[in-house]
């Protein structure tokens, strides 16, 4: 039988052949939770006097309200802390960095695991070809109790990417383009695949942001071919060889999307829908108030580069808020080690602490009534950033650089 990426990881983890719309108990490789989730999973646990089967392979992550922004999610934090150092739970505190990034950071997945995350952008691990589902409360206590979760396999819709992208158009159009033009109703519930010869050209930083922000096309997986690239990657991280993980020839879709990339141009979601894209080029010269690079989405190193080169020599606009702040600890250091940070507090940005930073809407720049935001992140939902009336439009690293700098939304490519 010729599988599909996901057909091969749940047959692996259930053991058994696993073909699309099978019901299979699947072994599960690792857990985490963030500090928005946490605290309802510990009080399941104690509630039905569960154990955690293997802590070893079960992290916690402080990264939406980091550090706190108030007494009640201190609270959580403390019993986080305290929970996390009684089981020997792997524990990441406030300023460590947004829990994806560093278990990917970290090393502690690898290519065709199989993940259990109380988190709503699982997707991202599909970037190096790791299976991850969404699960909260007391589904996920009990799998931490057994180490196994059912799971329906699901169809497989497969994007054939071609071609090579402009100059100042990056994977964050791309995965803004598809926004338009896929629908919901199609990807919920399947699995979603790239491949083609137009991944060669992707870095694993753009690889995450697509994969992140396609689970908000409601995608049950994302997955990423484990090419050259992705192999390389955990060479250099771990010294570890990994194999080639990729769909079997002649396996069965529900449908294959051919795309040619180098027609994609620089791409903005407008509110309050993360589908309601349009080019950027469309809507130049809107006037905006805040902006923000960074979240789970944008928020690594060559994120930060992209804007910096744009903003060296530069200033922001002075009546924007210009927030900045590093997927992790790691990436921050690197950034400061290359002079990043120093371009932005140059040009007069604010930086923040690794972590999800005012993406989560609990602090770190909670936009004003009336206030245009751009911003890198993967939601702009009314109250997405913590205020109702506010709005928030999403756009790549270079378009909230050059807006920010311009006060106005501006395409990068004059910039590129």
């Amino acid at each position: 039988m010729n599988k599909t990426i996901i057909e091969k990881i749940i047959s692996e983890k259930a053991n058994k052949t696993s073909g699309s719309k099978t019901t299979q108990r699947c072994r599960l490789d690792f857990f985490f939770s963030q500090d928005r989730t946490s605290d309802d999973i510990i009080k399941v646990l104690s509630q039905l006097k569960l154990r955690i089967k293997n802590p070893k392979i079960y992290a916690m992550v402080i990264d939406h309200s980091s550090p706190s922004p108030r007494e009640s999610i201190s609270a959580d934090h403390a019993l986080m802390r305290d929970f996390a150092a009684r089981k020997n739970i792997l524990f990441f505190d406030s300023g460590s960095g947004i829990s994806t990034h560093l278990l990917i950071e970290k090393a502690l997945l690898i290519p065709g695991q199989l993940v259990l995350a109380a988190e709503s952008n699982p997707g991202t691990f599909g970037a190096l070809g790791i299976a991850a589902k969404t699960a909260y409360g007391k589904d996920f206590a009990i799998a931490l109790s057994t180490g196994y979760i059912d799971i329906t396999v699901p169809e497989t819709i497969k994007i054939n990417l071609f071609g090579k992208l402009s100059s100042g158009v990056y994977g964050k159009d791309l995965i803004l383009y598809l926004m338009k033009t896929l629908s919901e109703t199609d990807l919920s519930g399947k699995a979603l695949e790239f491949s083609g010869n137009g991944l060669k050209q992707l870095s694993i930083d753009q690889r995450l942001t697509i994969s992140n922000m396609a689970s908000s096309l409601k995608a049950e997986f994302v997955f990423i071919d484990v090419d050259a690239r992705t192999i390389n990657y955990f060479r250099e991280k771990t010294g570890t060889k990994i194999k080639p993980l990729s769909a079997d020839k002649n396996c069965h879709y529900f449908k294959i999307i051919n795309l040619d990339i180098s027609k994609i141009t620089p791409c903005l979601a407008q509110p309050d829908k993360v589908k309601n894209v349009i080019e950027v080029s469309k809507v130049k010269g809107l006037s905006i108030n805040q902006a923000f690079l960074g979240s789970c989405c944008n928020g690594g190193i060559e994120d930060l580069k992209i804007a910096a080169k744009i903003l060296k020599g530069k200033k922001i606009k002075s009546d924007v808020k210009f927030f900045v702040a590093a997927a992790t600890l790691s990436v921050f250091k690197e950034a400061l080690a290359k002079g990043y940070i120093k371009i932005f507090l140059d040009a007069g940005a604010m930086i923040l602490p690794p972590g999800c930073g005012p993406c989560a809407g609990m602090h770190q720049g909670v936009p004003a009534d009336g206030d245009v935001v751009i911003s890198t992140a993967n939601r702009n939902f009314e109250g997405a950033m913590g205020n109702i009336k506010s709005k928030i439009y999403l756009a790549s690293p270079a378009t909230v650089a050059v807006s920010a700098y311009k006060g106005r939304i501006t395409d990068p490519r004059v910039y590129a």
